[in-house]
């Protein structure tokens, strides 16, 4: 899981949209490779020792599109942890994709290949991803696709009459043939596919969220959007289910944030603005129901506390920032932050496995701070101010 000390790591090796890349496994000391090599659904992909231009890719900062929300333009814009990413192959301009239901051909583990984009094939997050980090303090990283929840892998095993290129899969099970680092190409390979420099970087484009806003809100871990509708959870509080979303975005993933009380109130702005440690409470737009968490109930597994939704506005969540600029005080989008339930000091979390109502949707909890599944993004922001 991803804590505090990871994110300034993650901090310390900056990659910019349209970045140049290599994707190193840690294991086997083989390089992410397009074979070029076409199959059923695209091309092959796989992994060699030897750098070669079929070894570089591009890393794209990714945000869904969702009604009438322009296409951002992410020039030089920094890529962070939390972010949403597509990796497109230099060489054939066709993406990682993470195909559903469908068995490699070696080991029969998930399949993942290259894909054009937007293929009709897809529905569109088979070709998305986040990046966590495999455990504290280290370089290696675990790309997990946010439509199968799947893992780029690779291991010992080679792809038949390609004997010189190791298989490559989509693995469901967490080990440690998931590791990989990310650098960026080295000059001679730069000189060598005559590509330069990108330039500086420039700020990220992250507007200020104040008080009614109307949010998408995601899970830096999964990728997923906190989610509500009318259903009602079976056991428990027996009140109305919370889960994170895939994609596609829908009117269910839209949440209203109040601020109950602030730490700053010099002026009308700053009243409006969401602080740092502002207490806020979460609307949930469709069912006019507030995000809350019922004392003592557990999900149906037992080992976390549950969270619902109900009528009852009340102020029991603060805005915890991660700083990631010293000088940032109030809440920006696409910016990480946690939100804490006061009562409990547990925190809002998004886990790896189905909700207890839905095989399609992931479940939301309450837990201990230093999880990076613990941590959120403002992905779109509808203002009343704008």
């Amino acid at each position: 899981m991803l804590q505090e000390s990871q994110i300034k790591l993650a901090q310390q090796k900056q990659f910019l949209h349209l970045e140049l890349v290599q994707f190193l496994h840690k294991n086997q000391q083989i390089y992410l490779t397009d074979t070029n090599i076409e199959n059923k659904y695209g091309l092959q992909l796989g992994a060699q020792t030897n750098q070669t231009p079929n070894t570089v890719f591009i890393l794209e900062k990714y945000t869904p599109q969702f009604s009438y929300f322009k296409t951002p333009n992410y020039f030089n814009t920094p890529i962070i942890q939390g972010d949403l990413i597509k990796i497109k192959s230099f060489c054939s301009n066709q993406y990682v994709t993470s195909v559903p239901n469908e068995k490699s051909p070696i080991t029969k583990q998930g399949l993942m290949v290259l894909a054009k984009q937007n293929d009709v094939k897809y529905q569109g997050g088979e070709q998305v991803f986040v990046i966590q980090n495999i455990e504290e303090n280290s370089p290696y990283k675990r790309i997990v696709n946010t439509e199968t929840f799947l893992a780029l892998h690779s291991h010992s095993s080679r792809l038949k009459n390609l004997n010189h290129y190791h298989e490559v899969t989509a693995y469901k099970d967490r080990d440690l043939n998931d590791a990989w680092t990310i650098d960026i190409i080295s000059q001679e390979m730069r000189e060598l596919i005559k590509q330069q420099i990108i330039q500086e970087p420039v700020a990220r484009r992250c507007q200020d969220i104040r008080s009614s806003d109307t949010l998408f809100i995601r899970n830096s871990f999964t990728g997923g959007t906190l989610h509500s509708h009318s259903s009602k959870y079976k056991s428990g509080s027996k009140q109305q289910e919370v889960t994170w979303k895939k994609m596609p975005r829908d009117l269910n993933d839209w949440w209203v944030m109040y601020k109950i009380k602030g730490v700053q109130q010099s002026s009308d702005q700053q009243i409006q603005l969401i602080e740092n440690h502002s207490i806020i409470s979460l609307l949930h737009v469709q069912t006019k129901q507030f995000l809350t968490h019922s004392s003592g109930c557990k999900v149906k597994a037992g080992d976390y506390f549950e969270v619902c939704c109900n009528k009852q506005a009340t102020e029991e969540f603060r805005i915890e920032m991660i700083n990631v600029d010293e000088e940032l005080n109030n809440l920006k989008s696409e910016t990480p932050f946690r939100i804490c339930h006061v009562p409990t000091q547990l925190y809002l979390a998004a886990l790896e496995r189905p909700s207890s109502g839905s095989s399609t949707q992931g479940e939301i909890v309450l837990t201990v701070k230093n999880n990076g599944n613990t941590i959120w993004m403002i992905e779109q922001v509808d203002s009343i101010y704008a």
